[in-house]
């Protein structure tokens, strides 16, 4: 938590105004408001004695944070495999999309070289190459060759949202590297809104 917030959080639990916690705290309202907005930060002394003013203790931890990691496809697949239902799945691509575009260039290569695991669903399989491919193609990268596998491709046709409507539009708007997989979801619906 930032110290605006913490502040805040304190006088929404005592009930406080920023005048009357300014007053315990020996200070003045336009203060606690320049903290309360982020205009002004308060020394951690200063805001211990916030806090303690208002009758309220603040613990301090030290906690060690695990550094971030971006999803490649071979965690994709793991995660798709206990995944409970489509849905489920169907999130986690997503998540997994929005990732690989918040990469830069020289990192996106390294999300989709490695060959996943297979997911125990064959249209999931499928969709995880075709992703390759389509990524691949669209950000200029190296081609990963296990998408070519030929149990990454259907005999069937799939339609991970299966409605009327996105049947047509699939058909159109499918990127050919999951059409060509017998997979036909719509680009549009490939990105969280």
């Amino acid at each position: 938590m930032e110290a605006r917030e913490v502040i805040r959080e304190v006088r929404q639990l005592t009930g406080l105004t920023q005048q009357g916690l300014a007053e315990l705290a020996g200070t003045t309202q336009s203060t606690i408001a320049a903290y309360e907005t982020g205009a002004k930060h308060p020394t951690t002394s200063t805001l211990d004695r916030i806090v303690r003013a208002a009758g309220v203790e603040l613990s301090w931890a030290v906690v060690r944070r695990v550094p971030y990691r971006p999803m490649t496809l071979v965690d994709l697949a793991a995660s798709l495999s206990k995944a409970e239902n489509d849905q489920d799945r169907r999130l986690l691509t997503l998540e997994f999309l929005q990732e690989f575009e918040a990469e830069p260039p020289h990192r996106q290569a390294v999300l989709i070289s490695e060959q996943p695991a297979s997911t125990g669903d064959d249209r999931w399989d499928a969709l995880v190459a075709g992703f390759a491919e389509h990524l691949a193609f669209r950000h200029d990268l190296d081609y990963p060759q296990w998408a070519e596998d030929p149990g990454r491709f259907l005999d069937r046709w799939w339609f991970p949202i299966d409605t009327p409507e996105a049947r047509a539009g699939a058909f159109v708007h499918a990127p050919a590297a999951l059409a060509r997989r017998g997979v036909f979801i719509e680009r549009r619906d490939l990105v969280r809104v």
